[in-house]
């Protein structure tokens, strides 16, 4: 594996946002309270 690519913070980085956006995701699908069609 090479590493010298991408630095580790970054990795870390986009792995955290991936992350929180699937809870974020799973958060909304089990609590629809403001069901709006924003799909952004």
């Amino acid at each position: 594996m090479q590493d010298n690519a991408v630095p580790l913070p970054g990795t870390l980085l986009l792995i955290g946002l991936g992350l929180l956006g699937a809870s974020a995701a799973r958060l909304r699908r089990q609590h629809p309270v403001g069901s709006t069609p924003n799909g952004v």
